[in-house]
């Protein structure tokens, strides 16, 4: 039996991603901690920056915590020196 009549597969859709980008932002002790959790990439890196510029006017201790990023781009990193 031939196969041309069959339609050309297609690969399974993907799940979502469990590494898309989110922040979680809480008070500890003498600072505010912002937490990023998944990929920070140029998409995401606007969301770190405005997070933390918004913080600055009445923080004088930020921390971001970065262990839950699995991968980060050079715009990631910009956002972090920025």
């Amino acid at each position: 039996m031939s196969d041309a009549h069959l339609p050309p597969s297609q690969p399974p859709p993907h799940p979502p991603s469990s590494h898309a980008f989110r922040l979680n932002t809480y008070r500890c002790e003498n600072a505010t901690v912002v937490e990023c959790h998944g990929k920070l990439t140029f998409e995401h890196a606007p969301q770190l920056r405005n997070e933390v510029r918004n913080l600055l006017p009445a923080e004088k201790r930020i921390v971001i915590d970065m262990k839950e990023v699995q991968h980060m781009d050079s715009s990631g990193l910009g956002a972090l020196a920025t």
